[in-house]
């Protein structure tokens, strides 16, 4: 198992460089664009900005920063199994783009957009020999691999393209399972970690399932690792169901943010952010205190993945002349 505590210590101290509110405040005030984009050069872009820089490069510089940020952890960490916490949805999410590009929309190849992420492991060309050519290509767990390819064999387009994404979601869990299942890791957190992660899953597709498709959710989009068992939602079917359900889950704080007046909409939209705020704790009070644990990292990760979530939302709203106040409810959201 590998130490992780030099890359601990390193990212604490990367930690102040992080996006603050005031640093916030004066990019959405800003009288111009071009004041807000300077901002960035406060933060940790400050190595990509020259002379020749343009300010319609802050999504690419954004975005560098990010990738740069993977790389110094993945470097850090070696072994061990929290590397796959940090890469593994990012290359299950582009699997699962490219699962739809191949079965859906009838593509012979690969299209490589904005939504693809480099913050996974897998190319976009071993994506491609996996989907496409199929052909294993890349480091990936056989469980991925296996979904990948029953999904392909088994794929009907008169039903629900949900099932791309049930088959993926339960192979990337039972896959960060099977990584921890196979260390000598004697941390609590990893573990617990993975259990609130695939409850927030499963609340979030019981949720589209019930108020928005307005049925039960299927059992085959049932993940493992979670507590949400099928004996347990199954049979949930209303707004009230599912509010009994979230009673007996960690995630029962979030019921008031389920208005019965509102639209499926934005119960759907509400629930889903009460959720990130819950995830977003966890890691923080998790992390909090600690020299040496993993929670540093994926709290940290998290951080600066909100934090160029709202610069590019800034720098959108400022180079399209977004009011102040509604660039600010875009940012409530993030």
């Amino acid at each position: 198992m590998s130490d992780i505590t030099s890359i601990c210590g390193q990212v604490q101290g990367l930690t102040p460089k992080l996006l603050q509110r005031a640093q916030i405040d004066r990019m959405v005030g800003a009288p111009k664009a071009e004041d807000a984009f300077r901002v960035l050069g406060e933060l940790q872009y400050a190595d990509y900005l020259d002379q020749q820089t343009e300010i319609t490069d802050f999504d690419s510089i954004i975005t560098q920063g990010l990738f740069e940020t993977k790389q110094l952890l993945i470097s850090g960490v070696n072994e061990h199994p929290v590397a796959l916490f940090l890469t593994l949805p990012f290359d299950v999410n582009n699997l699962k783009q490219a699962l739809k590009q191949k079965l859906v929309e009838e593509n012979s190849d690969l299209k490589v957009g904005e939504s693809f992420s480099k913050l996974g492991q897998l190319s976009a060309a071993e994506v491609k020999k996996i989907v496409f050519d199929n052909v294993q290509a890349g480091n990936i767990s056989a469980v991925i691999l296996n979904a990948v390819r029953e999904v392909i064999a088994n794929f009907n387009k008169e039903e629900s393209v949900r099932d791309i994404e049930f088959a993926l979601d339960r192979a990337m869990f039972a896959a960060l399972e099977e990584e921890l299942s196979t260390q000598s890791y004697p941390d609590y957190f990893l573990p617990s970690y993975l259990e609130l992660w695939a409850d927030s899953v499963q609340v979030r597709n019981l949720a589209r399932s019930v108020l928005v498709i307005k049925e039960p959710l299927p059992e085959k989009a049932f993940v493992p690792v979670s507590s949400i068992t099928v004996e347990m939602a199954g049979k949930a079917e209303s707004l009230a169901d599912l509010k009994r359900v979230l009673e007996r889950t960690p995630f029962n704080v979030v019921i008031g943010s389920l208005d019965d007046n509102s639209s499926a909409t934005v119960q759907l939209l509400a629930l889903e952010h009460a959720l990130d705020k819950k995830h977003d704790e966890f890691l923080h009070n998790a992390a909090l205190g600690s020299l040496d644990s993993p929670a540093i990292l994926l709290d940290y990760f998290n951080k600066r993945l909100q934090n160029a979530r709202i610069l590019k939302l800034v720098m959108y709203g400022k180079l399209n002349g977004v009011e102040v106040d509604k660039i600010y409810k875009l940012i409530e959201t993030v």
